[in-house]
C-alpha cells in the first residue's frame, strides 16, 4: 500500500525548541481521500509525537493545505481546506481543530484560549499627547498590518506589520512628530480590512 504524502506548509516552534509540522496525506485506499495528520520534533530531529502522524482529521474526503497556528500553553490549532461538501454546494470551507501538548486533538475550552473574533480595541488614552496604546487581538495566528492615516486617508506611518500569534496584542504609538487633529488608525489581515478606529492628537 502507498501513500502520498503533501509537503507541508509551515512548521511551527512551541517556543521550547520544539517544531510541529502539519501534512495531509492520502489514505492508501485508492480512492482520492486526503487526510490531516502532524508531527512533533525537537531540535535534533527526534520525533516527539506522531510516529506515522499523528491523525488530526480522517473525513474521508479531500483535506489539503494543512496549517497550523500557535496557542497559549504549548497546544495548537490546525486549519485547513476541505472539499466534503464542494459536490453539493461547490464550496471549499476552511475547517479547525484544536491538538493538545500531547497531540490528541478536541475542542474543549477553546473559546477560553481564541479570542471569538479579530478585533480592533480604542486607543487609549484618546485624546492623547503625546503618546497612547491601542490594542487588538487575533482568533488565529496571521500576517497582520495596523496603519495609520490622517483625515484625508493618506498613509501616515505603519504602526505594525508582521505575521502575529494568536491573542492579544499592545502597540504603542507616539504622535510627538505629528499636528493635532483627527487621525485614523486601521488593522488588516492578509490585505483584508477588519476594522478602523479614530485617534484624536493633541498638541
Amino acid at each position: 500500500m502507498e501513500l502520498n504524502q503533501e509537503s507541508p506548509l509551515n512548521i511551527i516552534s512551541d517556543g521550547m525548541n520544539n517544531f510541529v509540522i502539519p501534512f495531509s496525506m492520502n489514505n492508501g485506499t485508492g480512492t482520492t481521500y486526503w487526510d490531516i495528520y502532524a508531527q512533533k520534533i525537537n531540535s535534533n530531529g527526534d520525533l516527539l509525537w506522531g510516529q506515522n502522524g499523528s491523525l488530526v482529521c480522517n473525513a474521508n474526503w479531500y483535506q489539503i493545505n494543512p496549517f497550523v497556528h500557535m496557542l497559549p500553553n504549548q497546544k495548537f490549532v490546525f486549519s485547513w481546506n476541505d472539499q466534503r461538501y464542494v459536490q453539493s454546494t461547490g464550496e471549499v470551507n476552511i475547517y479547525l481543530q484544536r491538538a493538545n501538548t500531547d497531540g490528541t486533538v478536541g475542542v474543549q475550552d477553546i473559546n477560553n484560549e481564541i479570542p471569538s473574533s479579530f478585533t480592533l480595541h480604542q486607543n487609549y488614552p484618546n485624546p492623547f499627547n503625546p503618546s497612547t496604546k491601542i490594542n487588538y487581538e487575533l482568533r488565529i495566528s496571521n500576517y497582520v498590518s495596523l496603519n495609520l492615516y490622517d483625515a484625508k486617508g493618506k498613509l501616515i506611518k505603519i504602526l505594525e506589520s508582521g505575521y502575529k500569534s494568536t491573542g492579544n496584542h499592545e502597540v504603542n504609538f507616539s504622535a510627538e512628530n505629528l499636528a493635532s487633529g483627527v487621525y485614523y488608525y486601521s488593522l488588516y489581515s492578509n490585505g483584508t480590512l477588519l476594522d478602523t478606529k479614530k485617534a484624536i492628537v493633541l498638541t
